[in-house]
């Protein structure tokens, strides 16, 4: 009964499909939409020549992740034939003028031709779907670090007591930054409450941009818990 061998040319907007039958002859060349209804069309007439039939892409996700999904759907035979597989593959077809039809060819007669190619699966979907999250995340995290070591430098430039001061990780440090850029500007600010904004000593701290001593901080601790190792000395007539 011999196979159909399709070969897929991804592109963003278009793909080209190929298809040749087991003598290497083309049956089906043709430019179809990255649309649902195209995949599904082109794969009912190849189903209605009653061959089985092999499919092979030269991306495993992205552009290719909607036809796979369609593909994939029906238990299609999935084959992937890289970028490097394709080119030597090119070479033994000189004689054509590389296109996009030209390259579906090749990966047509490539699945043909080549067995051991890599089978694709669902699963292989959903690992390019969250690779492309985790490249998305890491990308934000590169930039936050980055933005975040160019404010700690313009703060070292302006204030370094304020840069010591602030925690750039706090987001309510990054909103009052955005409001009030100096240290003299927060000493305006004051410690009022402003709308849709933290105060500015909840995120210097009660001694704003300026840090105590050791000495001076102990001391201060031991008041507010009520006087300290010296109330404990006194007398009964508080001496």
């Amino acid at each position: 009964m011999g196979f159909l061998w399709a070969g897929v040319d991804v592109g963003k907007t278009y793909h080209h499909v190929c298809v040749v039958d087991d003598g290497g002859t083309v049956v089906l060349s043709e430019k179809i939409p990255n649309d649902q209804h195209a995949f599904s069309g082109i794969a009912g007439r190849l189903g209605k020549r009653r061959k089985p039939i092999r499919w092979a892409v030269d991306l495993r996700g992205g552009p290719a992740s909607l036809l796979l999904a369609v593909l994939f759907d029906r238990g299609a035979d999935v084959r992937y034939v890289s970028g490097t597989v394709t080119s030597r593959m090119a070479e033994a077809f000189h004689g054509e003028r590389k296109t996009d039809a030209h390259d579906a060819y090749v990966i047509a007669q490539t699945l043909r031709m080549r067995g051991g190619l890599p089978t694709l699966t669902a699963a292989d979907g959903v690992q390019q779907q969250l690779k492309l999250l985790l490249s998305r995340r890491l990308d934000l995290v590169a930039d936050r670090v980055r933005i975040t070591a160019r404010i700690q430098d313009l703060l070292t430039m302006i204030s370094p007591a304020l840069e010591k001061a602030l925690s750039l990780r706090s987001r309510g440090a990054l909103r009052l930054l955005a409001q009030w850029q100096t240290p003299a500007g927060l000493r305006r600010a004051g410690r009022r409450p402003h709308p849709g904004l933290p105060t500015p000593a909840s995120c210097l701290g009660r001694q704003g941009p300026h840090r105590q001593s050791p000495h001076r901080r102990a001391d201060a601790d031991r008041r507010r818990r009520g006087g300290g190792h010296r109330s404990r000395d006194r007398g009964p007539d508080g001496h």
